[in-house]
């Protein structure tokens, strides 16, 4: 076993696909490439997040339920951040434990941290890609509702040169629709369109930052994109908003180089099980 297949693929039972392999040889069965890409698909090698802690300042209130307690016993604001609203509770109280992660660790080069529940954030560094870039790269037919707000609007009035932004409001519409369905709330439901859209717009993200910044490590950016479209179609119920626009990432015409650049960067299987694509 070469060191280097190892590293790309720590989890991987070698000794156990060699012997496979083995068995099939002296068998007379041949191999084929597609054969071996099944077995050793990346879904099986994602790595998750790298995880930094988030100090709690108080128990949960578990009467706001699992996920809205979770997040506001992560942050001391006085109750700044706190609404009515306990989906727009979560959302922006996620934005104040962004901000105050990321102030924290701030050393004089650009980062970005995103709150993920259970006292876990993860933290990047910012790519130097512009935001009306990224835009510019967003298939028409998916330039959602919130698209001109958060992709062209913030941009001009100064989140331009941030484009992890992008992810601060994903992660804040994410938390706000996993309250909603702790809580059971049946109102809303644009929340959940909302967090699906920022799905494609991660997406798009991604992919123009490796488009335009060879030198950039994605890694961790691969990582954390992977991890919270898995959450977020698991929070995600069907809603008729949200699968409308999914269908039309799934079959739009003007959607297929973000499709191939999707299949390509996280494989097929992940691909088929998790976006239908």
């Amino acid at each position: 076993m070469l060191k280097k297949d190892y590293e790309k693929y720590p989890n991987f039972d070698y000794i156990e696909f060699y012997f496979w392999f083995f068995r099939c040889k002296y068998k007379n069965h041949y191999l084929k490439k597609s054969t071996i890409e099944s077995i050793v698909d990346p879904i099986d090698f994602f790595k998750k997040p790298k995880w930094t802690k988030v100090n709690a300042y108080s128990k949960p209130n578990l009467k706001l339920g699992l996920i809205l307690s979770d997040i506001r016993s992560h942050i001391s604001d006085a109750g700044y951040y706190d609404d009515p609203d306990l989906i727009t509770s979560a959302h922006e109280t996620t934005h104040g434990i962004n901000s105050n992660v990321r102030n924290n660790l701030y050393n004089g080069k650009p980062i970005n941290a995103l709150y993920c529940l259970d006292g876990n954030a993860v933290v990047l560094n910012e790519p130097n890609t512009r935001i009306e870039i990224i835009a510019k790269h967003v298939p028409y037919s998916l330039r959602g509702s919130v698209y001109k707000l958060y992709l062209v609007d913030q941009a001009v009035s100064g989140w331009g040169d941030r484009p992890l932004y992008i992810l601060d409001e994903w992660i804040c519409y994410t938390n706000g629709s996993a309250t909603r369905k702790d809580l059971g709330i049946v109102g809303r439901a644009e929340t959940v369109k909302y967090m699906m859209e920022f799905n494609i717009y991660s997406l798009t993200l991604l992919m123009t930052v490796e488009l335009e910044e060879r030198g950039y490590d994605s890694e961790e950016l691969t990582n954390f994109i992977r991890w919270n479209i898995e959450r977020s179609m698991s929070i995600y119920n069907n809603e008729i908003e949200a699968s409308s626009y999914l269908s039309t990432f799934r079959t739009a015409s003007d959607v297929e180089t973000l499709r191939v650049f999707t299949i390509n960067k996280f494989g097929k299987q992940w691909c088929k099980k998790n976006l239908d694509i």
